[in-house]
């Protein structure tokens, strides 16, 4: 049994967030070298704090308060 069970991890790799936000890890690259997805290294490791992706989305949200101000996306 681990100690770690129920606990939700703080970091994920290219695929785990690419399984997320429910794209290719290509749109997550992508997203990436844009500097529109954060991320943080450990040596060579790349990984994506989930807090990181889930301000990803709110930036990306589109919503009536966008519309009535006259701007898109």
């Amino acid at each position: 049994m681990s100690v770690f069970k129920g606990i939700e991890p703080m970091v994920v790799d290219e695929e785990q967030a690419a399984r997320m936000l429910g794209i290719s890890r290509r749109m997550v690259f992508e997203f990436r070298t844009k500097g529109e997805l954060q991320h943080v290294k450990f040596g060579r490791l790349i990984r994506y704090r989930v807090s990181d992706i889930q301000a990803f989305l709110e930036r990306k949200l589109i919503g009536n308060d966008t519309l009535a101000n006259g701007r898109r996306g």
